[in-house]
């Protein structure tokens, strides 16, 4: 329907969030190639704004799941649009990227990825920073929770012999989290968490 509607109106940009849309969740789906099918269409139809964005963004994650090294070529592809959009004036806006949100990605895609364990652990580190406001509020928690979980994946990967590294960041995130309930609000627990079919279990959502 959204896209019909921004067919019919002539607005591309409505119609690439369609796609998008469509993309993220074939994502927590685990259709995997059907991301980047899904994401090539809807750039022919999103111009240079946060859709754009997006859509680039989305892929990463696919190819991080297939173990293709174009995840992080899209990384960088979607840094560079990135920057060149001016700071939004509304960034909680869901249709709006969050500029912080980049290096939620990055931490994730290179945790996934397991290539570059210090790269992911310096980002992790960043949202994890960026995520607890003044006086202990947590701005995101789903965000921060996914995050912990993902430097709980680094300690295991890179301190094998030191399992009390992965156990602090696997507690910390155990009191962080919220339930993954269908319907919660930006949930993007479950894609950090993947079953054993890389895709979110029944009844739950997965990250925005």
């Amino acid at each position: 329907m959204t896209r019909q509607l921004g067919e019919h109106a002539g607005h591309g940009e409505l119609v690439a969030w369609s796609f998008e849309i469509a993309a993220w969740y074939a994502l927590v789906e685990g259709r995997f190639p059907h991301v980047v099918e899904l994401r090539e269409a809807g750039l022919g139809h999103a111009g240079a704004g946060n859709a754009t964005v997006q859509l680039t963004l989305q892929a990463s994650p696919a190819y991080a799941r297939m173990g293709d090294k174009r995840a992080t070529e899209t990384l960088a592809a979607g840094k560079a649009i990135l920057e060149r959009l001016p700071v939004p004036d509304h960034p909680e806006h869901h249709f709006v990227f969050d500029r912080y949100k980049y290096e939620f990605c990055t931490a994730t895609i290179y945790t996934w990825l397991g290539t570059d364990d210090r790269a992911a652990e310096e980002n992790a580190r960043e949202v994890v920073a960026r995520c607890l406001g003044s006086g202990g509020v947590i701005r995101w928690p789903t965000r921060l929770s996914t995050t912990l979980v993902n430097l709980g994946q680094i300690a295991l990967s890179t301190w094998a012999r030191s399992p009390g590294a992965a156990g602090t960041w696997t507690r910390r995130s155990a009191r962080a989290h919220r339930p993954c309930n269908a319907g919660a609000a930006q949930p993007n627990c479950c894609l950090a968490r993947p079953n054993s079919n890389n895709a979110c279990p029944p009844g739950t959502a997965a990250s925005r």
